[in-house]
């Protein structure tokens, strides 16, 4: 009986080892045809659009649908010709990590810009369906190598950042910034470009005779005061060039298809530049000065004149900030071309974000980084906010003014501020959560202003001449927490606009010409907080004077408080205490 029941237990263990084996040969026979996987080393570029034509429930959708996140090709230069190009022995899969609302996430997270170096994996799906395919791992792996450009999956938490190109390289430091680039003229698919000779976008791109009065040039002399130049010397205008319709493009050792006759994706972007440089390089052998241009090293600017009949639903597109050897951008000829859309596509370069107005990612009408109303051609510089971020204007003397320059009982001060244009000093900032304007100083989250005047310019090519009439002599209000840094990427905040009267105005002032901002609890032991009023004193042809007072409560006080026994205006309503119905409600 024992006997019997060892063996009936030994039978039963046995078939349980033969299942257990069975199991273990099934997985084993799932894991080698499981997904490889390969790390890259990539080069990050973040695109921006300006004006997305795609329409959203009848209504033309002005918003970034189309920004972007994508991988590339690391560059090398080319020994054969001194040109940089992707690297010939790269197996990046060309990639859009992030899109529209996730791009600031993204580059927040990572805190990266174009050009930045970064390791990512992708995972490879194998494709062998018979078990009578070979088993070798490394001839599979290799295999699954050519269908990286395909078939290649990102693996979204998988991104390491290899190195930050942390130089200023677009921000005036005292050195006038001469920027390099080449602008191509495209014709394909049977499309062509509406410009059919170089000279006959010149007038858009340069200052000549015949040019367009807020021409390239001219947008870069004016609205940064000479800091940053664009020049003929060094700009160069190819084409028109006659590429492919559609084939297959070759990128590092990767391939890959492309059809523009249908599709305005990754592929086709990456396919007109190096479609478009190719020949010019080949331009460039009897060309010294176009060689010159394509081998300049640093922040080659490259924009892409597109024709009209595309598939793309931008305006125009371009990479976010230029920290690598060049820098792209692509312009939609649907609509008669505007210098503004120029200049918008070119200031991403530069590293700017969109401007904006409350939740309207495009609202600021003061800038040429929002929506701003068609200029006539003409010149329309950026808000105060922007104009700080990239160098090209700073405060008044006595304009930098933190928590610690007003006090109780002197929480008033009035500022002249010029026209921007008249001076490159043409800005106050106001920072009421930070006691200092060093970057260690005690602070708090609070919102930091900028104030300028705004004047409509009627000289021929002339600062702001292509502002709006309703903006004219008008003091503007921005709110921008960013920093003076290419790595910075946040998005101005148009506030109020008051010339004398403000848009958005205190209603507590029937006047109109007195806006409040949002009030914070004053803090006594930091000396922290509170609120702001602004007041426009008066306007004029080319300056400003605005009053501006810190309020340290939103009421005056309670009859027979210490705060109204001390008679002053603590709440900025232009009323003593003593006058004040908050303390005498009679």
């Amino acid at each position: 009986m024992a006997q019997s029941s060892y063996c009936s237990q030994l039978a039963l263990l046995c078939a349980g080892f033969a299942l257990l084996c069975a199991l273990c040969g099934t997985q084993a026979r799932k894991d080698n045809q499981q997904d490889s996987s390969i790390e890259v080393v990539a080069t990050v570029r973040i695109m921006r659009s300006y004006r997305s034509l795609k329409a959203v429930s009848g209504k033309r959708a002005f918003r970034s649908v189309h920004d972007t996140v994508e991988l590339h090709c690391p560059e090398v230069i080319d020994p054969s010709d001194g040109v940089w190009k992707p690297d010939p022995n790269c197996t990046v899969p060309l990639t859009r990590i992030a899109r529209g609302d996730e791009v600031t996430a993204f580059q927040r997270k990572y805190n990266v810009i174009s050009g930045d170096k970064v390791a990512a994996t992708f995972d490879i799906p194998s494709r062998r369906t018979s078990g009578n395919k070979t088993n070798n791992d490394v001839r599979s792996l290799l295999a699954a190598r050519g269908n990286l450009a395909t078939d290649a999956i990102f693996r979204s938490d998988s991104i390491r950042v290899l190195a930050h190109n942390n130089e200023q390289k677009e921000i005036y430091t005292g050195s006038p910034i001469e920027l390099r680039g080449v602008v191509y003229l495209l014709d394909f698919c049977g499309w062509k470009s509406p410009f059919r000779t170089a000279q006959a976008l010149r007038t858009y791109l340069f200052s000549e005779n015949g040019s367009v009065e807020g021409n390239i040039q001219n947008y870069y002399r004016t609205c940064s005061f000479g800091k940053t130049v664009w020049d003929p010397k060094y700009v160069a205008v190819v084409g028109p060039l006659q590429l492919d319709c559609k084939g297959t493009v070759a990128n590092g050792a990767l391939q890959y298809n492309f059809d523009a006759s249908r599709l305005c994706g990754a592929n086709e972007l990456m396919y007109w530049r190096i479609g478009a440089d190719t020949q010019a390089q080949k331009l460039a052998a009897s060309d010294p000065s176009l060689s010159s241009i394509l081998q300049w090293s640093q922040r080659r600017r490259i924009m892409m004149i597109l024709p009209p009949e595309i598939k793309c639903n931008f305006n125009g597109i371009a990479d976010a900030t230029c920290a690598g050897s060049m820098c792209r951008s692509f312009i939609n000829t649907k609509s008669p071309l505007d210098v503004n859309v120029l200049f918008h596509e070119l200031q991403h370069n530069h590293g700017l974000n969109h401007a904006g107005r409350n939740k309207l990612e495009y609202g600021d009408l003061t800038d040429p980084m929002g929506d701003s109303p068609a200029s006539g051609q003409k010149v329309h510089c950026h808000n105060a906010a922007y104009n700080w971020r990239i160098g090209w204007a700073r405060p008044i003397t006595g304009g930098v003014l933190t928590a610690a320059n007003f006090t109780p009982t002197a929480n008033r001060i009035a500022l002249t501020i010029p026209a921007s244009g008249t001076t490159d000093m043409n800005m106050v900032i106001l920072d009421m959560g930070s006691s200092s304007p060093q970057a260690a100083s005690p602070s708090i989250p609070y919102p930091k202003y900028f104030l300028s005047f705004r004047v409509r310019n009627t000289t021929f090519g002339g600062y702001d001449g292509g502002l709006s009439a309703a903006i004219n002599q008008a003091v503007v209000i921005h709110n921008y927490n960013g920093t003076a840094s290419d790595r910075d990427a946040l998005t101005s905040n148009l506030v109020a606009i008051g010339g004398p009267r403000f848009d958005s105005f205190d209603p507590a002032f029937p006047a109109g010409n007195v806006w409040t901002g949002p009030f914070t609890p004053f803090n006594s032991t930091t000396g922290l907080g509170g609120g702001l009023r602004v007041k426009v004193v008066s306007v004029g042809p080319s300056s400003a004077v605005v009053e501006l007072c810190r309020m340290y409560s939103q009421t005056e006080g309670k009859p027979g408080s210490a705060e109204c026994q001390a008679n002053l205006d603590r709440d900025c309503d232009g009323k003593m205490a003593s006058l004040d119905s908050d303390c005498n409600p009679k």
